[in-house]
């Protein structure tokens, strides 16, 4: 097992490339960008994911892997994956606990509402696999089957 994680004591724009060139010599290469087996995903109240908020929602497509995102509220910096390392993993898992959170699941998964505004809902794998881990007050308004 591998883990590589993101500096956040160190300056975000220099944490952001080192990162990037920690992705890619460490992961194999597919898809002609580094590839992780999994990646492990929050959804924030508000839709946001790797720190990526709503108002920052182009940052997903950015060609970078790594970008810097801000905070909408508090203003602080972080590290954030980008879209294209996100979907390009063997396979990405939401885990979403809490019952704030039950609308947003709602809307993504069913592609209702205004769910494209969340960064969330962008989270598609080339493979396909995704996999959603709910508690059940996050998944209270899904439909039973």
């Amino acid at each position: 097992m591998n883990i590589h994680r993101i500096q956040g004591e160190n300056k975000p724009e220099e944490e952001a490339a080192r990162y990037e060139g920690l992705l890619e010599s460490k992961l194999p290469n597919f898809n002609m960008q580094p590839q992780f087996d999994l990646v492990i995903l929050g959804l924030g109240d508000d839709g946001h994911t790797v720190s990526i908020f709503p108002d920052q929602i182009s940052l997903w497509n950015s060609k970078a892997y790594c970008e810097v995102a801000e905070h909408p509220e508090t203003g602080q910096k972080r590290v954030t994956l980008t879209g294209n390392i996100i979907n390009n993993a063997k396979e990405v898992a939401f885990l979403v606990t809490g019952e704030n959170k039950a609308q947003k699941v709602l809307e993504i998964i069913d592609k209702k509402g205004n769910y494209n505004a969340y960064p969330a809902s962008l989270v598609e794998p080339n493979t396909a696999r995704l996999n959603w881990f709910l508690d059940a007050d996050a998944g209270k308004l899904l439909e039973r089957s």
